[in-house]
């Protein structure tokens, strides 16, 4: 339904148009924008996010086939579609960090890192976010759930690939932040619940590793 919807937008089919370069820039700037506004308008729309997604994976995909480069991507600087990664990370990156509370943005940023970047530059990003965050959750934000959640995600990422310090410093915190909760029940709520998740995640990986 929405590839024939944008087939008759763009008057060729989807996919053709996308073999046009220049046409396929425009198209993306324009949506990219559209999905932005609607997302003002309209915080947390989950649905915007996936339209956006698959208008991003469509148009990357599109690049891969037109440069036979690409086949098997890795990350390039003189790659024309590293401009196109790097660029929408940066983008959601900068999102994220001023609407704190757009779960939907932060699920697409875990989608998108987790497509564009190599294993290094993930793990980097993680550690980023874990330190930017922690300043988030010690001020303004340890009642949002989707900066918990945010979290977990670069644990997770780390542990995945042996980086295992992320947890025990998590546990640090959320002893500090437990007493610090000054009988806040949504604070404290969400410290426990990332304790026991943090607890299952350590115990499953201490199995993994027998």
């Amino acid at each position: 339904m929405v590839d024939r919807y944008l087939s008759s937008l763009l008057g060729v089919g989807f996919d053709e148009s996308l073999q046009v370069t220049n046409r396929l820039t425009t198209f993306w700037d324009e949506e990219a924008v559209v999905c932005s506004q609607n997302c003002e308008r309209h915080p947390r729309n989950y649905h915007c996010w996936v339209y956006r997604w698959w208008c991003f994976s469509k148009i990357r995909s599109s690049l891969i086939i037109k440069d036979p480069r690409l086949v098997g991507y890795a990350y390039d600087e003189n790659l024309p579609i590293s401009n196109l990664d790097k660029k929408e990370l940066k983008s959601v990156h900068e999102w994220i960090k001023c609407h704190p509370a757009d779960y939907a943005a932060m699920h697409y940023f875990h989608i998108l890192a987790k497509l564009v970047c190599t294993k290094d530059r993930l793990c980097d990003m993680a550690l980023a976010e874990l330190a930017r965050t922690k300043v988030s959750i010690n001020t303004l934000y340890a009642n949002y759930e989707s900066i918990w959640n945010h979290r977990r995600w670069c644990i997770t990422t780390l542990a995945e690939a042996d980086k295992m310090q992320p947890i025990e410093n998590e546990l640090k915190i959320l002893n500090k932040l437990r007493k610090q909760s000054d009988g806040n029940s949504v604070v404290t709520a969400l410290v426990d619940r990332q304790a026991k998740w943090l607890s299952r995640n350590l115990r499953s990986t201490a199995e993994s590793s027998k």
